[in-house]
């Protein structure tokens, strides 16, 4: 009808396109944009064929002069329209087709990373598969690992309750260690008291009977000796351990001191001796032991350590000051001679008084059969001293002229047997009988090997050992108490026969060295030592003055002709 060509006319003039048809691709949609746009293309086709139908085909009821009379110019805008919208369908299938091409591109690459993803899924499936795994083995050691942690937990506790109870026996075993250490202490006191008594008993009874105190002392380690093992020790007092070829030798002597011991110490044990000698008894004090043991160290010293024989000539000059005051004047007398290859030395000879050397014989009557004021080295100087100084420039004088040379064992090794004599005489009466104090430093014993001495060296050592072993003859049989004593078999016995023989007041002083390598020869000097702490010389008596003593004076000369001229 006319009504609905003017209606459909009027939408086609105003170019609203039909109800449900979009003007533009929304970007809301869930389509693509492919999809919207061929959507959209039909529904304009759709539109474009609805309303040309009802533009050409009047719908029933419409004749033709109905359509004569409406005007030409709106077909002629519609036409217009309609090629316009005709080129809208060009365009829009360009752009289809363009959107195409660009979908097919984006759906290539979009395979492409379909892919990649799906390759990354796996993986990921992967990894996540491996990690649920490793998670699974994770869980099982974890549990592993809780049950151990309970297990130990356990075993903790009950090491705990285990540690409390050995706590508390440990604390009852120290209380109980703690108990027996001091009674161990308490005994050891009694045993160490006990030992000093029966030692002072023993003191007292070898005084008694005479015998021959033996004082040992230890040389400290020299610095080139440091890393070498030692091979005597003092276990207690008065006892000497060696270790030698994995043995335990002990020795129990009067006296023992160790490597730091001082000069000082040494002297307060000599010091009884040298007070007995003051009050008018023999005395004799020499030092044996091997090579480079310190015997002359320790009988000499040095300016700045003095040793045994300036320490007791200072001792009596106090006694001779004291003795002064006391309206009873004292003289001291020295002289010092030397056993050199058998051949007895005057070692305080000036040449103004007998040349270089002055050699001597020693008389060849026993012990105990010289006449009172006869010598027994007939010839020997003695030279009257009043001060400490007069004291250490004798010493050093009689040390210059002594043998010494330098050996492997001992750089400033004494070649000779030193002997320093000290008379103690009434200054109003020196001629008169008065005690004598022998200071002995014996050549040091030395193996041939060791020592690398050759000619007259070599002679020297075999002379030096020659006159030890006789001295220990000598000690041998006064230790077994022998009938006949071998004292002429060395000019070194014969000089120590009146001191060994029951008429002085003995010491020995024991020199060792107390490295390993030494200890052979250690126990050598150990050995002696003990034979001579038994040797019984019995009790010595002071020297007296009498009216006989001074008449026999006189004829002195007479008994000094009875000398051994002879010379080894």
């Amino acid at each position: 009808d006319e009504a609905g060509v003017l209606g459909v006319l009027a939408v086609v003039e105003e170019g609203a396109p039909p109800p449900g048809l979009g003007a533009a691709v929304s970007p809301e949609s869930t389509c693509s944009p492919v999809d919207q746009i061929v959507s959209e293309v039909e529904k304009l086709a759709s539109w474009w064929t609805d309303g040309w139908q009802k533009l050409i085909v009047p719908p029933p009821g419409i004749t033709a002069g109905d359509e004569a009379r409406g005007p030409s110019s709106h077909l002629d805008r519609i036409k217009s329209e309609l090629g316009d919208k005709v080129k809208d369908c060009e365009r829009l299938k360009r752009e289809v087709k363009t959107l195409e091409s660009r979908l097919r591109v984006e759906h290539k690459f979009g395979d492409e990373k379909v892919r990649k993803a799906r390759a990354e899924r796996d993986e990921a499936r992967n990894a996540a598969r491996e990690a649920l795994k490793r998670l699974a083995e994770l869980q099982v050691k974890l549990q592993e690992v809780q049950e151990r942690c309970a297990s130990s937990e356990k075993e903790m506790i009950a090491a705990r309750s285990e540690r409390a109870e050995l706590a508390a026996e440990a604390a009852s075993l120290r209380e109980e260690v703690t108990r027996r250490e001091e009674r161990v202490e308490l005994w050891r006191q009694k045993f160490l008291e006990e030992r000093q008594a029966r030692r002072q008993t023993h003191e007292q009874l070898q005084q008694i009977r005479g015998n021959i105190r033996v004082l040992c002392r230890i040389r400290p380690s020299l610095s080139d000796a440091e890393e070498e093992k030692l091979a005597t020790t003092i276990p207690m007092p008065g006892l000497i351990r060696l270790t030698k070829d994995r043995r335990t030798l002990d020795f129990e002597y009067n006296s023992c001191l160790g490597g730091g011991s001082t000069q000082e110490e040494v002297f307060e044990e000599i010091s009884p001796l040298v007070m007995s000698f003051a009050d008018g008894h023999n005395a004799c004090i020499f030092a044996y032991g091997q090579t480079g043991s310190g015997k002359t160290f320790t009988m000499q010293g040095t300016r700045d350590c003095p040793g045994i024989a300036p320490r007791s000539l200072r001792l009596l000059f106090e006694q001779a000051r004291r003795s002064a005051e006391a309206g009873s004047p004292r003289t001291i007398q020295v002289s010092m001679l030397e056993v050199y290859n058998e051949q007895v030395r005057d070692l305080l000879c000036s040449p103004e008084e007998g040349g270089e050397t002055k050699y001597l014989d020693v008389c060849a009557l026993g012990p105990h059969q010289l006449r009172p004021g006869v010598e027994r080295v007939p010839g020997l100087s003695r030279r009257t001293v009043e001060s400490a100084g007069e004291i250490e420039a004798l010493i050093a004088e009689g040390t210059r002229n002594r043998a010494t040379t330098a050996t492997t064992m001992n750089e400033h090794s004494s070649r000779s047997h030193a002997v320093l004599s000290i008379r103690y005489a009434d200054a109003e009466d020196v001629e008169a009988p008065a005690p004598v104090l022998h200071l002995v430093d014996l050549a040091g014993s030395e193996r041939i090997a060791k020592s690398e001495v050759k000619g007259v060296h070599l002679r020297e050592a075999q002379a030096i050992n020659k006159s030890l072993s006789a001295l220990g003859d000598v000690i041998a049989s006064l230790q077994q108490r022998q009938q006949h004593i071998p004292y002429r078999n060395s000019k070194l016995t014969q000089l120590l026969q009146d001191s060994l023989s029951g008429n002085s007041k003995v010491m020995m002083v024991c020199n060792i060295s107390p490295e390993e390598s030494s200890a052979s020869e250690t126990a050598s000097s150990l050995n002696f030592a003990k034979r001579a702490n038994q040797v019984e010389a019995g009790q010595a008596k002071r020297v007296t003055a009498g009216a006989g003593a001074r008449a026999a004076k006189h004829g002195k000369g007479a008994a000094a002709g009875v000398v051994d001229r002879t010379h080894a």
